[in-house]
């Protein structure tokens, strides 16, 4: 896949994807862990009264999605996800779009993740 896309291209795609994840989780209220992500994850840190490993757990019994939680002493009060490899927009749509369901169900209103996700991709050149 690599050879046939080109890894400029590659590059590319994987800055476009972590805009788009991250304009997406701003969006619903989460914060970046990282004052410089990465393109190939992004470290969230949920809005004030969410559980993260409530999102994950749920992420994995409701939407059949896996992500990361936090480990250590950050076990609970973050999440991780990857967009690296063969993703591409419509992945980040699934994954922003459950996360969005996850968040409201647990009692955080917000709303708006696949909007700002296409956004954040065409922020990217």
């Amino acid at each position: 896949m690599m050879q046939e896309e080109g890894l400029a291209n590659v590059h590319a795609r994987h800055a476009r994807l972590g805009a788009a994840t991250r304009a997406a989780a701003r969006q619903l209220g989460f914060e970046l862990f990282s004052r410089s992500p990465a393109n190939g994850v992004t470290a969230l840190l949920p809005p004030a009264g969410v559980d993260a490993s409530a999102i994950v757990k749920r992420l994995r019994e409701l939407h059949g999605i896996t992500i990361a939680g936090g480990q250590d002493h950050m076990k609970g009060k973050m999440i991780r996800v990857g967009h690296m490899g063969s993703y591409d927009l419509s992945d980040i749509y699934v994954v922003m779009g459950a996360i969005e369901e996850c968040v409201n169900a647990l009692g955080h209103k917000a709303g708006g993740a696949i909007e700002a996700a296409r956004s954040g991709w065409e922020s990217v050149s």
